[in-house]
C-alpha cells in the first residue's frame, strides 16, 4: 500500500475513534494513530490459549471460586518473541474501547490477506454472559473515583449492554445501588473503606446482607504478592496458596522474578540471596539485571520506578521508602526484575496530520482479556499498547491497535 493510502487510513481511523467516544481523559484524547494492526504469530496465539487453560486452577486455589468471572492479562515480549506476564487483573476497564478500535479497524483497514481475527469482542461476550447469569435484574455499572476519566467508555458500554437487551445505568454514586440490583465493579475491594467513595458504607452492608450482586467477584489475583508466591527462584516444595507443583511450575515459567519489599525477607538472585540494603540492590541494578518497583495493589501504573532508569540516589530513595512503607497488611510494594523486551516500529500519524512517521523502539504490551467459568477460560480480546518508554500503558504518546493472527509467512509490517 503506498504512503497516500496508509495516510488516508490514517486520518478516517482518527475520525472514527473520535465518533466511537472512546477517547478517554479531561479533555478527551486519543493515542496515536497507526494504520496497521498488531500482529501475532501462531506460537504467541498458543502461549496466550495455554495461559488461559492454567487459570481455572489458579483461581480456585487463589479465590476459592469457580463461577463466571473476568480476568486480564498484561503481558509482554521478550526478546525470543515469547511471552512474559507482568500483572494479572480482575476488574473491567476498556472493554467496550477494545471491542470498538477492533470494529474500527475492520471497517476502514480491514485485513490483509494472511491473517485472520479469532477475537469476538469483550463487551459482547460479557453481555452474554450477564444475560445468561443475572437475566432481568438492573446491571448498576458503579464507577469509583479514580475511574472518572473512563467515564465516556463506561457510558457507551452501558448503552451498549442496553442494546443487547441489558437493564443497565451508569452511576458515580454507591449509594445509588438498591437491593436486587447487579453491581458492575470497576473498583478493587479496599474502595468499600474509602471515605471519598460516596455511598461506599451502605453498598458494603447490602454486600454482606446478599441484597446485591457485584460482577465480577472480588479476587486476590489482583494483588500482585501472588506473583512472588510464584517466581519460580523464590518457590518450594510446599507451594504457596494450595498450588500443586506442576500448576506452579507451569505459572511461574512465565512470570520474571518477582519479590514482597519486606526488610524482613531477603532477594534471592539466582544461587544469591542479599538484604535488601546490599549494595546490589541500592545500587542501579546488577549488571545483567535491573528492577520494577511497583505497587502490589491497583494503583494503575502510579509510582511505578525502574532501577536502571533512574540516577542512583533516587533510585536508593525510592527503595528505602517502599521499605519503609511496609504495614499491618503486608507489603505495599514489590520488586520485579525488568523483561528485555522486543523492540517494534510503527507507522503513525504525524502531529501535523499531513504525513506518517516511523517510531522505532516501542516496547509492547498485550492486554488480554479473559472469562473463566468452571473448567475454560476464553479469550475474547486482545489489543496492543506500544510506546518508547519502560512503563507502557494507555497514554496519549502511546500507539493502541487491534491484534491480529498471521496465518501464513508475509512480508514485514510497520508493526511486527
Amino acid at each position: 500500500m503506498d504512503d497516500k493510502a496508509l495516510l488516508r487510513n490514517a486520518l478516517e481511523l482518527e475520525k472514527a475513534l473520535w465518533d466511537t467516544g472512546i477517547a478517554y481523559g479531561n479533555p478527551p484524547r486519543l493515542w496515536r494513530i497507526s494504520p496497521n494492526w498488531y500482529y501475532l504469530w501462531e506460537k504467541q496465539w498458543g502461549q496466550i490459549q495455554e495461559f488461559g487453560r492454567l487459570l481455572p486452577s489458579l483461581r480456585r486455589a487463589i479465590d476459592g471460586d469457580d463461577s463466571a468471572t473476568y480476568l486480564r492479562a498484561d503481558f509482554t515480549l521478550d526478546r525470543r518473541g515469547d511471552l512474559v506476564l507482568l500483572e494479572l487483573n480482575g476488574t473491567p476497564v476498556g472493554d467496550f474501547g477494545s471491542q470498538s478500535l477492533r470494529q474500527v479497524y475492520h471497517s476502514v483497514v480491514g485485513l490483509p490477506e494472511g491473517h485472520r481475527d479469532p477475537f469476538p469482542g469483550a463487551a459482547k461476550e460479557i453481555a452474554v454472559l450477564l444475560k445468561r447469569k443475572f437475566g432481568s435484574r438492573r446491571i448498576v455499572i458503579l464507577l469509583s473515583p479514580d475511574r472518572l476519566n473512563y467515564r465516556a467508555e463506561y457510558s457507551r458500554l452501558a448503552d451498549y449492554l442496553v442494546s443487547q437487551g441489558l437493564s443497565c445505568r451508569l452511576t458515580c454514586e454507591a449509594g445509588n445501588i438498591r437491593a436486587g440490583d447487579v453491581v458492575y465493579r470497576t473498583f478493587t475491594s479496599g474502595w468499600l473503606d474509602r471515605e471519598d467513595f460516596n455511598g461506599a458504607t451502605d453498598l458494603k452492608r447490602l454486600l454482606s446482607l446478599g441484597e446485591v450482586s457485584i460482577w465480577p467477584a472480588f479476587t486476590h489475583l489482583e494483588d500482585k504478592l501472588w506473583m512472588t508466591y510464584l517466581s519460580a527462584r523464590m518457590s518450594d516444595n510446599r507451594g504457596t496458596y494450595g498450588l500443586e507443583g506442576g500448576l506452579r511450575s507451569s505459572l511461574a515459567s512465565v512470570i520474571p522474578w518477582t519479590w514482597p519489599v519486606d526488610p524482613r525477607l531477603k532477594v534471592s538472585i539466582g544461587k544469591r540471596s542479599l538484604p535488601w540494603v546490599a549494595e546490589e540492590l541500592m545500587g542501579a541494578g546488577l549488571a545483567d539485571w535491573s528492577g520494577v518497583l511497583k505497587k502490589a495493589r491497583g494503583a494503575q501504573g502510579k509510582g511505578v520506578a525502574f532501577s536502571r532508569h533512574l540516577p542512583l540516589l533516587e533510585w536508593r530513595q525510592r527503595l528505602l521508602e517502599a521499605l519503609i512503607a511496609v504495614d499491618g497488611a503486608g507489603p505495599i510494594y514489590v520488586l520485579q526484575q525488568e523483561v528485555d523486551t522486543l523492540r517494534h516500529k510503527a507507522l503513525c500519524l504525524n502531529e501535523g496530520k499531513d504525513g506518517l512517521v516511523k517510531v522505532l523502539d516501542l516496547r509492547v504490551r498485550l492486554c488480554v482479556a479473559y472469562l473463566v467459568e468452571g473448567e475454560t477460560a476464553t479469550v475474547i480480546d486482545v489489543d496492543a499498547t506500544l510506546r518508547d518508554h519502560p512503563l507502557v500503558h494507555g497514554s496519549s504518546d502511546a500507539v493502541i491497535v487491534p491484534v491480529a493472527l498471521r496465518t501464513a509467512r508475509v512480508g514485514a509490517r510497520e508493526i511486527v
